[in-house]
């Protein structure tokens, strides 16, 4: 959602995630924010649907885990000195794929990740 521009500032912009009753949540917001005359732009991120074959034991094995780790240690540092949405996506994604790997090699580390999601 995007919100109006107010004395020539760039919009306010909501990104919001949740899993259970969204319909109703975002129509809550969205009449909310159209009672105060505000402007709404939604927008949605389209996923494509994951294949079986991408997450199984032998896809996983060909993911370098080791440079996705390291990268998530460096995202986790970055974000300790300065906090960013981009830098919180990005870790967000590699937190994801860390989950993925691990709990398709049924190895209990995919719990760290999923935690730290």
């Amino acid at each position: 959602m995007y919100f109006r521009k107010v004395d020539g500032r760039k919009p306010w912009v909501l990104n919001v995630l949740m899993n259970q009753n969204s319909n109703e949540c975002i129509s809550m917001i969205v009449k909310n924010l159209k009672r105060e005359n505000v402007t709404i732009k939604k927008e949605f991120e389209k996923k494509r649907m994951i294949m079986e074959n991408e997450v199984n034991k032998d896809a996983i094995k060909v993911m370098k885990i080791e440079s996705v780790l390291l990268t998530i240690d460096e995202y986790e540092d970055k974000l300790t000195k300065e906090v960013s949405p981009s830098t919180a996506k990005h870790l967000i994604a590699l937190y994801n794929k860390a989950v993925e790997y691990y709990s398709a090699l049924n190895d209990d580390r995919h719990m760290e990740y999923l935690m730290k999601l």
